[in-house]
């Protein structure tokens, strides 16, 4: 029996190889199917006349003549298997050829809706979708009897149709999918089934730049559903919209987005996408603002605004009244995001335009605090806390302020919310006198009414005379007569200003005078100017307004002379040696105009003689960085070889050797340092090795052993500060506080107190020079209380003198 069993099943196999497929039925009819030990052979054999059957149309036949032979579990296992292994191992040509075969069979299985489901499956899996024809699949489909399941595997079908068009970046394969969609009748399928069509469109459209794609979608999908449906496949549109408005950077796909909104009925579903909206609004915003700080910006900021202004109307179109502010709050905290990555200033504009949207005064104070927080450096420049002040400052800096009608917007909006009455006025002067360059003379003319009304409400007589000064220099060009009116009204009122600012309110003036004279040149100008200096009393400010006053007398030699016989005597008159140094600095390109050659040698003089009053190398450095400046420039315009012989000479004799290495490099000339011993070669080369990067525990460990036995403790202080100075270009922060910390050491043990003090206030520039105001602020104090301990108390207010020579430095360096 085995025996005969075993020889059937090759007969069977054999007729089967060479096509006798009818003669190989009859054969495997004689089979024993029952027998267990050719149990797998016989069910092998009997899914191949399965599969031979299917592609032969002879269902019935292997119906009768073959499973009518199975027990009813072999026969479902075989059915499966024969349909599947078809599907999946034979060429698509096969499969459709023969679709209603396969439905035939899949029919007597006993779960032959998940049958067809699961060769669906396979198709698709195996890329039939990608070759062949998705109707094939839908006539497969229609085997299936339950309404769900088939209307399921359709929309299987479009999932997959959807996903091979985004792949293919082919419209064709959505378009197919949409036609498709029209075979499930459940509105609930068809839906799920084009929502996945919309998502495709959406990626498609972003990765084509096609709008219009989505568009088509609209009109596509909605036909096809009911109203219900449609709305949330209106959805999905917008949804992909967003989508695409946020990589291509657009808002005009969010305009469309909005618009869509309209004709969603459902107020919870239309309130969250229009929440999605706004917030994309203000992204696109923030990737344009990033994208055209490198590239290309509109001249009057009206394309890198308009994002952010939609998504403020939108918000207050939208949003209940008590809701607006935390709205709002929420645009701000996007747009801090992304400024807090970028160095673009541009983005104080939309944070700005939010905040002052903001009703409550509280919550908006609130808010503007806490932009103006990060504006440390214009904070300390306008020595202002008030965040109004600093954000209007940063918007009036801005490239576009002077062409962009928002911006200026902006700024008066947030000056009128300046408390202090003369910074308020003040920043009106600089609104109109930007307003003026715009030619919005209307406005600018309101502004200074504004201010001319409010004067008189100034506390302070020399806030007046400033602000008429301000007033006069920016309306001379365009209203001549009523800038003189100011300008002899500021004069009438400079007798009452406050003794305390008289000087510097003079100074003011004068320079006011001075860019009036520029504009018409008039000769009454000069002595008005010189009535005013005479009233000077610091010899500083005295100097300053008497080196305005030469360039309007710049042509005539008698009267440049006696301004530098007067400015000279006023030199003699200030102790402090930079200051000094500082003012015969500033007159020697004076005298050098007018051709007072004389004046020139003597300055040039006086200027060797207050540097030798100075005991910190690094103020002296300054100071001949400036005179190396001064006598190239008097080279040049008298063709003389020596003086740059000279300034060669002074550049050379700078102590400070990376203020002397970049000046000699700016004289075109060679820039190698003299070497004093091998611990200084030692310090030079490692300099240049941690500037690139080249140096390592062992170099910095060494150093550290050859400059603790330098004996004198200055020297070790020196060179520990140029190595951190070093570090702190090179960007290694913990090197730098290691190598600042030993000079500081290094610093605290020199005797006498004196020595120690010159020392601290020399790193402490130098340390300030490299950036680090903290820790140059601590070498400060640590500078002063070394002063204090001095008993002498001649040469303590001496060395106070020089430690505010130093913080008269760091405040330059600052500017």
């Amino acid at each position: 029996r085995e025996a005969s069993t075993r020889t059937y099943l090759q007969f069977t196999n054999t007729l089967l190889r060479i096509g006798q497929f009818y003669d190989a039925i009859e054969t495997y009819a004689r089979v024993d199917t029952q027998d267990v030990v050719h149990r797998h052979q016989i069910d092998e054999t009997g899914v191949r006349l399965l599969k031979e059957a299917i592609l032969r149309d002879e269902i019935d036949l292997v119906n009768t003549r073959v499973l009518s032979l199975f027990e009813p579990a072999q026969a479902e296992i075989a059915v499966y298997r024969a349909v599947y292994e078809l599907c999946k191992e034979h060429p698509f040509s096969d499969t459709v050829e023969h679709i209603g075969a396969i439905r035939s069979i899949a029919r007597l299985h006993p779960r032959s809706d998940q049958l067809l489901l699961d060769s669906i499956t396979i198709l698709i899996e195996h890329g039939f979708l990608v070759e062949g024809n998705p109707e094939v699949l839908i006539q497969l489909s229609d085997g299936i009897e339950i309404d769900t399941i088939r209307e399921s595997a359709i929309a299987y079908i479009i999932r997959n149709l959807t996903t091979i068009g985004v792949e293919k970046r082919s419209r064709d394969f959505l378009q197919r999918g949409i036609g498709l969609a029209s075979n499930i009748q459940g509105q609930r399928t068809r839906s799920e089934a084009l929502f996945a069509v919309i998502e495709a469109a959406s990626l498609l459209a972003v990765r084509q730049s096609d709008l219009d794609l989505l568009r088509r979608m609209r009109s596509w999908s909605t036909s096809l559903l009911e109203k219900e449906y449609a709305t949330s496949a209106i959805g999905k549109i917008v949804q992909g919209m967003i989508r695409y408005a946020l990589t291509e950077k657009t808002p005009y796909a969010l305009d469309e987005a909005g618009r869509l909104l309209d004709l969603i009925d459902d107020p919870a579903l239309r309130q969250q996408l229009m929440e999605r909206v706004i917030e994309a609004y203000v992204r696109v915003g923030c990737l344009r603002l990033e994208e055209s700080a490198s590239t290309y910006q509109s001249p009057d900021f009206a394309d890198e605004a308009r994002p952010f202004q939609q998504a403020l109307a939108l918000i207050r179109e939208h949003t209940k009244p008590s809701q607006v502010s935390l709205r709002i709050a929420g645009a701000i905290d996007i747009v801090l995001q992304y400024a807090e990555r970028s160095s673009a200033a541009n983005f104080f504009v939309p944070l700005t335009l939010f905040s002052l949207e903001i009703d409550n005064p509280l919550e908006r104070d609130a808010m503007i605090s806490r932009i103006a927080t990060g504006l440390r450096e214009i904070v300390e420049l306008l020595d202002s806390t008030d965040p109004y002040e600093v954000l209007a400052y940063l918007l009036m800096r801005l490239d576009q302020a002077e062409t962009s009608t928002l911006i200026m917007d902006l700024a008066c909006q947030l000056n009128d919310q300046i408390k202090d009455p003369y910074t308020k006025l003040s920043g009106m002067a600089t609104l109109a006198d930007l307003f003026m360059r715009q030619n919005r003379r209307e406005r600018a003319d309101q502004l200074i009414d504004g201010i001319l009304v409010r004067l008189d409400r100034l506390p302070y007589r020399f806030q007046r005379v400033l602000i008429l000064a301000d007033i006069a220099t920016l309306i001379v060009g365009a209203d001549e007569a009523r800038a003189y009116e100011c300008l002899e009204r500021a004069i009438t009122v400079l007798p009452e200003v406050e003794p305390d600012r008289a000087s510097f309110v003079r100074v003011q003036l004068v320079l006011s005078i001075v860019s009036l004279y520029a504009v018409n040149h008039n000769p009454e100008n000069v002595p008005r100017a010189m009535a005013i200096v005479e009233g000077i009393e610091n010899p500083e400010d005295y100097i300053e307004a008497l080196i305005a006053v030469s360039n309007m007398v710049r042509d005539d030699t008698g009267s440049c002379r006696n301004i530098l016989r007067l400015v000279s005597r006023s030199i003699e008159a200030i102790p402090n040696p930079y200051e000094r140094g500082t003012a015969l600095l500033n007159v020697i390109p004076i005298a050098e105009l007018c051709g007072e050659h004389s004046y020139v040698d003597v300055f040039l003089a006086e200027v060797d003689r207050a540097m030798k009053r100075i005991n910190i190398p690094f103020i002296v450095a300054v100071l001949k960085r400036a005179l190396v400046q001064r006598l190239i420039a008097i080279a040049q315009r008298r063709d003389a070889e020596q003086f740059t012989a000279r300034a060669i000479e002074v550049a050379r004799g700078i102590e400070d050797e990376d203020v002397r290495y970049e000046t000699l490099q700016r004289l075109n000339q060679d820039p190698q340092q003299t070497v004093a011993d091998s611990t200084h070669a030692g310090v030079i080369d490692a300099k240049r090795k941690i500037r690139s990067g080249e140096f390592s525990k062992n170099l910095i460990a060494a150093i550290d052993r050859s400059l603790h036995v330098v004996p004198d403790r200055a020297l070790q202080a020196k060179y520990y500060t140029e190595l951190f100075v070093a570090a702190k270009e090179a960007g290694q922060e913990n090197l730098a506080e290691k190598l600042l910390r030993s000079a500081i050491n290094a610093a605290e043990i020199i005797r006498p107190l004196s020595r120690r003090v010159y020392v601290l206030g020399d790193m402490a520039l130098k340390v300030f020079a490299a950036g680090d105001e903290i820790r140059s602020s601590d070498i400060m104090d640590m500078a002063g209380e070394a002063a204090t301990n001095i008993r002498e108390f001649r040469q303590r207010d001496q060395i106070f003198d020089e430690l505010s020579m130093v913080i008269k430095v760091m405040q330059e360096l600052r500017v």
